[in-house]
């Protein structure tokens, strides 16, 4: 596969899962009786909280010290891992345990705050690494955004009606299953493929690099020694 085709496949399913699952997760917690009349705002409102305190620095410092291309794929893990603390919360949801519900509620909101820290500090860099590896050229993203537009459009819209489909015609618990299920089929296919992505280009990025910090007495001795 082409350097062009093989970001473009990568960033249209990048874009499209992550749009898709955002509005089904919350439409999930929406329309769970069990969860409580408020239980969107209050999702809402946690979801922001941790996205504030974890999802920038999260990415930052994974990346400074395991690379950036470990750090997407420890992205697209704790996608997965998200998706599965979302189905197991819905289960106990409908076996009453709200408490412990909303903890898994909670731990998946962490991990997908963490994850989508990750990628978006690193997807780009990453794959711009890869094509660069393969073609000693930098991947132009103004032009990959318009490929795969078929995989961008359609990937989201038949998820939306059959998510549509399930939520309506099936039980509040099995439609909850079955969507969970195949967000986490798709996070193993994106996560699949990233790993396949690295493997190919055989590309090794850089570990944590070690910086040497000075204390406060040692930049005041130097300054006394050498005086301006």
């Amino acid at each position: 596969m082409k350097a062009k085709q093989l970001i473009g496949r990568s960033d249209a399913m990048y874009c499209g899962i992550a749009m898709v699952v955002t509005i089904l997760e919350l439409a999930l917690i929406a329309t769970n009786p069990q969860l409580g009349a408020y239980a969107l705002e209050i999702a809402l409102l946690l979801q922001l909280i941790i996205s504030a305190s974890l999802e920038f620095y999260a990415g930052a410092t994974l990346s400074f010290y395991i690379g950036i291309g470990n750090t997407m794929l420890t992205g697209f893990a704790l996608k997965l891992a998200s998706a599965v603390s979302f189905l197991i919360g819905f289960y106990l949801s409908y076996q009453g345990l709200i408490i412990i519900t909303w903890c898994f509620l909670v731990t998946a909101f962490a991990l997908d705050s963490i994850g989508t820290g990750c990628l978006k500090s690193t997807f780009r860099p990453t794959y711009n690494r890869i094509h660069y590896t393969l073609t000693g050229k930098n991947a132009d993203f103004a032009i990959i955004a318009f490929s795969f537009l078929t995989l961008r459009l359609l990937l989201p819209l038949a998820l939306l009606l059959l998510a549509s489909y399930v939520l309506s015609s099936w039980q509040p618990s099995y439609s909850a299953a079955a969507t969970f299920s195949t967000i986490i089929i798709c996070r193993l296919v994106q996560f699949f493929y990233a790993h396949q992505d690295l493997k190919l280009t055989r590309v090794t990025f850089k570990p944590k690099q070690h910086i040497r910090i000075l204390s406060l007495s040692r930049l005041r001795n130097a300054y006394q020694r050498n005086p301006s």
